[in-house]
């Protein structure tokens, strides 16, 4: 597990799918996905939480928290949450529990933002 001040994930030649193994649980800046390519950028396969201290940017590409089929992924964000583009999904499990809060404003101008694909959804914005 590693700690990053700002992160920032912007791959336009990205052409195959890329895990970063659960590696990404604590930005203590902001955190950004600008593109992914034509592929994914998946952050955990299990159980997994990202803590992020500043703000949460997705503008392009498409970017999974977790990957888990019955597993939960939670993501906290402590300044503002902007989708203008891209898509977002929390836990692309068939079941388990998705979560996400964010503290400071929620602006979702574009893209696809969703909690868990599959069967059995929950979904909780706090």
């Amino acid at each position: 597990m590693q700690t990053f001040s700002n992160f920032t994930w912007n791959c336009p030649s990205q052409a195959q799918a890329i895990s970063l193994g659960g590696t990404l649980s604590n930005v203590t800046g902001n955190f950004t996905v600008a593109s992914t390519g034509s592929n994914t950028l998946t952050d955990a396969i299990t159980n997994h939480t990202l803590a992020i201290g500043g703000n949460m940017t997705i503008t392009g590409g498409t970017y999974y928290l977790g990957t888990s089929s019955s597993q939960a992924s939670t993501l906290t964000v402590a300044g503002n949450f902007s989708q203008t583009g891209g898509t977002f999904t929390l836990s692309t499990g068939s079941s388990g529990a998705a979560t996400m809060t964010v503290t400071g404003n929620f602006a979702l101008s574009g893209g696809t933002l969703s909690a868990m694909t599959g069967s059995n959804v929950s979904e909780q914005l706090s």
